[in-house]
């Protein structure tokens, strides 16, 4: 699930979540201009997404990990 957390929308629902899915779809709303703009990105640990994002936004775009993840992951022994 692709969401704008600035407008609190979701964006797009995609049909899974490979690495190749995600990344097409970025780069595709990237070059339409959807997320030209997009500085940040927030995602889970999968590295997937995290590659893809660096992937499509370049080494700048900042990388958050959201907060349930973490503390999920935190919280494991």
């Amino acid at each position: 699930m692709i969401v704008d957390h600035s407008n609190a929308r979701v964006l797009e629902v995609l049909e899974s979540r490979e690495k190749a899915v995600v990344l097409a779809y970025l780069r595709r709303a990237k070059a339409d201009g959807l997320l030209a703009a997009v500085a940040e990105v927030t995602t889970d640990m999968w590295a997937g997404y995290v590659e893809a994002a660096r992937e499509a936004f370049g080494a700048d775009v900042r990388i958050t990990i959201d907060r349930f993840h973490v503390m999920k992951n935190f919280g494991s022994s």
